[in-house]
């Protein structure tokens, strides 16, 4: 049941599920034509869809989960947009506290055998009541909309989940395995949980620019990983000054964390939520307590 809370709630998780990795969709340069392809078909409103396929033929996962890419492909007016989206950033702050109270169980997932991964999985879950009690984002989300776009919302939805699940029996099959779409749900409701436990811990690193820049010392990094990352700091430094915006500066800060290994990301992590484990409310995610020394992460804000 949470799977299935938090897989409607908002694709490698680079600290904690380096196992779990899903593949965003990729994007045509705008004006060309693909080169395996024929002219461009521009799709009207009421065509578009979330399926995508590559070359081979399969289908390529949407980056955020489909009851949340879905509301893209809406037609909301300014009002309507704004409700919804609320309701999505404010299950994501949910879960982006419950990462950062209990990173420790998360970071101990890294190291832990396929057994202890399930235990700590369940124990993870076991923590998500306050987005479990709002129900599913699918629902939620539906019920904020018009009759029509709730009718057209459902069915986007459904016609996503359809396909992908069509497409991993039939890929198990190639593959002289057997798999039924209620486990290949469930199997890719655990790649979601995944990808969206990653792209929080990516928002509290991104929220903490300054402070990983600080941790980068205490990291015992490889002179050539340290090396470049030092590179693309006084990079960043010299394009920008100190008028980079809170945007660039988060840009930043997860293009250096993703250039770290599984065991430096861990303890980076690990670094910085001890020295600020949750945003302060109404905070703009770059606090922390504590002076800091100027840095090329320090910016104005956006």
């Amino acid at each position: 049941m949470v799977l299935l809370i938090i897989g409607v709630t908002v694709g490698a998780w680079c600290v904690v599920a380096a196992g779990w990795s899903v593949e965003p969709p990729g994007e045509e340069p705008a004006g060309e034509t693909p080169a395996l392809g024929g002219p461009r078909v521009v799709e009207s409103a009421s065509d578009r869809s979330l399926i995508r396929r590559d070359f081979s033929g399969r289908v390529r996962r949407t980056e955020v989960p489909p009851e949340e890419a879905a509301i893209d492909l809406l037609n909301l007016d300014t009002a309507t947009r704004s409700r919804v989206m609320g309701i999505v950033e404010a299950r994501r702050s949910i879960l982006d506290r419950v990462v950062s109270e209990h990173s420790d169980r998360l970071l101990a997932f890294q190291a832990a055998g396929q057994r202890d991964r399930s235990r700590l999985l369940d124990e993870f879950r076991g923590l998500l009541k306050e987005l479990e009690a709002r129900g599913p984002l699918r629902d939620e989300v539906a019920s904020a909309l018009p009759d029509d776009q709730a009718r057209r919302y459902h069915a986007l939805i459904e016609g996503y989940w359809d396909v992908v699940l069509e497409d991993m029996v039939h890929g198990a099959k190639q593959r002289n395995e057997t798999i039924t779409r209620s486990a290949a749900r469930a199997r890719e409701l655990g790649s979601i949980l995944a990808n969206e436990l990653r792209r929080s811990l990516e928002r509290l690193i991104a929220a903490r620019a300054r402070l990983l820049e600080e941790a980068l010392g205490s990291l015992g990094l490889d002179p050539e990983r340290e090396g470049k990352v030092r590179r693309m700091i006084a990079e960043f430094a010299e394009r920008y000054g100190g008028q980079a915006t809170a945007a660039q500066r988060r840009d930043l800060a997860l293009r250096v964390f993703r250039e770290l290994s599984r065991e430096e990301q861990a303890r980076a992590l690990r670094w910085v939520l001890e020295r600020s484990p949750v945003n302060p409310p109404g905070g703009d995610g770059d606090s922390m307590s504590g002076p800091v020394g100027p840095g090329p992460m320090m910016s104005k804000p956006d």
